[in-house]
């Protein structure tokens, strides 16, 4: 296979190569996309900019034209950032099939030399490889988010109830003394701790073991509690599509037991997968701060869209 040209110069952009020389102005970068035909894809960007691709060989990066400045604003304006990221990139993972979200507030500048349409066109020829394999990695596969939680109250009482060992220990203790008495108490809480412990870590590798079985990566995310309800394992999958209902009736067996709760979610852009590969920016890169915004609740607060999808559960 021949390989794909480099970009010596700008003209290898969507952008005129005039409108560019004298260009001070920065770009700011949503997502990299196999190269395609479209050179114009509407005012969707942030505070409603005209995104546009800028490409080198097979892949481009689309993005729109902004001072070379942070965003700064209250936690509404950034909510609304954060859904106009998220509404390009899934604009290019629909046109393009697949999609490398870039972290939100990536912001390229100019820099000696060199305008910040020349400093991405430079670093998708550098990336151009992995870029692509990357892109065709996820070619047909979607991010998916899986939660489990448990009441450690409710699911405490049920193995109280069905715990043998438990129920002996409760019988020794009527025949004791009340002072006795006091030590198997102690006794059957510890018993009752080890238990607990030990059927949270076998849902979790039961849920883990389920979910990897039809996704094609699978990445632990950190967890916390939340109310009356604890967070057991928290997934971020990664999968096709068709995988989906297999997920679900994976998953269907975990909701039956009691006291505990799963939660389904996606399908979205593959924002936890294409990190690895992104990480390393182009020249002139001004801003990077924040997590990629994933769309699957509030966790983060406004960085983060709710938008369950058609899986949700």
């Amino acid at each position: 296979m021949k390989p794909p040209r480099t970009p010596t110069s700008i003209r290898d952009s969507c952008v005129p190569e005039d409108d560019v020389r004298e260009d001070s102005t920065a770009r700011y970068v949503y997502c990299v996309i196999p190269r395609t035909q479209e050179s114009d894809f509407g005012a969707i960007g942030l505070g409603g900019a005209r995104v546009y691709p800028v490409v080198a060989a097979d892949i481009a990066a689309l993005v729109h034209d902004c001072p070379p400045a942070s965003y700064n604003g209250d936690e509404e304006a950034l909510k609304q950032w954060v859904l106009a990221h998220d509404t390009v990139v899934r604009e290019g993972w629909r046109v393009a099939g697949t999609v490398l979200p870039m972290v939100f507030h990536t912001i390229v500048g100019a820099t000696r030399g060199k305008s910040a349409v020349e400093n991405v066109v430079a670093w998708l020829a550098e990336a151009q490889a992995p870029l692509r394999a990357k892109l065709e990695e996820l070619r047909g596969k979607a991010e998916f988010g899986v939660q489990l939680y448990w009441r450690p109250q409710q699911v405490m009482a049920a193995i109280a109830r069905s715990s043998d060992e438990i129920a002996r220990l409760r019988r020794e203790m009527e025949a004791m003394g009340p002072g006795a008495a006091y030590l198997w108490r102690q006794r059957i809480e510890g018993v009752l701790r080890r238990q607990m412990e030990a059927k949270a870590q076998e849902w979790a590798r039961s849920c883990l073991e389920k979910v990897a079985r039809h996704a094609a990566r699978v990445l632990p995310e950190k967890v916390k509690a939340s109310g009356d309800r604890e967070t057991l394992l928290s997934l971020s999958v990664l999968a096709c599509q068709e995988a989906v209902p297999e997920i679900g009736a994976e998953l269907s067996a975990l909701r039956q037991m009691a006291g505990l709760e799963v939660r389904f979610t996606g399908p979205w852009p593959p924002y936890s997968f294409a990190a690895t590969v992104v990480a390393e920016g182009p020249s002139g890169l001004l801003a990077a701060d924040g997590p990629t915004p994933l769309p699957r609740g509030q966790e983060a607060g406004s960085r983060r869209r709710q938008s369950e999808g058609p899986c949700a559960s």
